[in-house]
């Protein structure tokens, strides 16, 4: 039911999104960004409404996570829909028989435990008021992306840095909504200060899931974004973000692959708005 809702929605909104731009402008579409954007629309909605299916189709949703990022890659390199599905489902069945759902508890566990024996290193050899301060001063700097949305406000201003700033602002909107709208619901993994309610925090505890770090998210998405665009103020970026990251390990509010997968889904975002931005408007280099 939900299948032939989700085709039938699809098909009317297709249907609109052509029919009423060609009877309300009465003339040929010339804008390039208009021309995408009427037909990438049609496969976005679509997307959007068949995407907790697939990860939830799979017995476990990490195995369904990774088959739609093989996917993604698969289609940019211009592998036709029949042999990305075929990819797909040998890859499914191949992991999750190698991999059951019990093996992958034991993996989360273990991974779990390492990432404890980290936090618990750093708070017992790094931990000092002056560390305290410092890196609840990058951590705050971090909080909501408001950081980042001001520097790529500052970069619209200059117009050499004009399309950087757009593509930055893009990238951490993609980054945004698969941290917060997607990974962090579906995942839901506690935060390390409520596995370990002895640990006393010294910031105002988060109340959102641990998996991924937003703040790495972002912070990366927009360094990401600045190295594609072949920008030196990456390099200035980079720092600030490598400290942001490191701080909420400090902190105590993310484990550290936490942080690692924050960084990676940042990285991974700003690389597809690039792809698609680059196919866009036709540039090759």
């Amino acid at each position: 039911m939900y299948t032939f809702f989700a085709i039938i929605t699809s098909g009317i909104v297709s249907t609109l999104i052509r029919v009423l731009p060609v009877s309300l402008i009465q003339k040929p579409i010339q804008n390039k960004f208009l021309k995408s954007f009427l037909y990438y629309v049609p496969f976005v909605t679509l997307s959007v409404m068949t995407f907790p299916s697939i990860l939830h189709a799979t017995d476990s949703v990490f195995t369904g996570i990774m088959a739609f990022i093989l996917g993604i890659i698969l289609s940019f390199m211009n592998m036709g829909l029949f042999i990305v599905a075929v990819c797909l489902c040998a890859f499914v069945l191949i992991f999750e028989f190698f991999f059951p759902v019990e093996n992958a508890s034991i993996t989360i566990n273990a991974l779990t435990q390492a990432d404890f024996k980290i936090l618990d290193f750093i708070q017992i050899h790094f931990r000092t008021p002056f560390f305290d301060i410092f890196f609840k001063f990058f951590t705050m700097l971090g909080n909501l992306g408001i950081f980042w949305i001001l520097c790529a406000l500052l970069l619209l201003i200059f117009k050499k840095y004009r399309k950087t700033a757009i593509f930055a602002i893009c990238s951490m909107l993609l980054a945004f909504i698969v941290f917060q709208g997607i990974l962090k619901p579906l995942i839901g993994r506690e935060r390390p200060f409520i596995q370990n309610p002895d640990f006393i925090q010294i910031i105002k505890p988060p109340f959102s899931s641990s998996f991924p770090s937003g703040h790495s998210a972002i912070a990366f998405a927009f360094t990401a974004s600045l190295f594609l665009s072949k920008t030196k103020l990456w390099i200035s970026a980079l720092v600030i973000s490598l400290f942001i990251a490191f701080s909420r390990i400090y902190l105590y509010v993310h484990f550290p692959s936490d942080v690692i997968s924050g960084i990676l889904v940042g990285i991974l975002c700003a690389v597809l708005v690039f792809l698609l931005m680059r196919k866009i408007t036709g540039k090759k280099k």
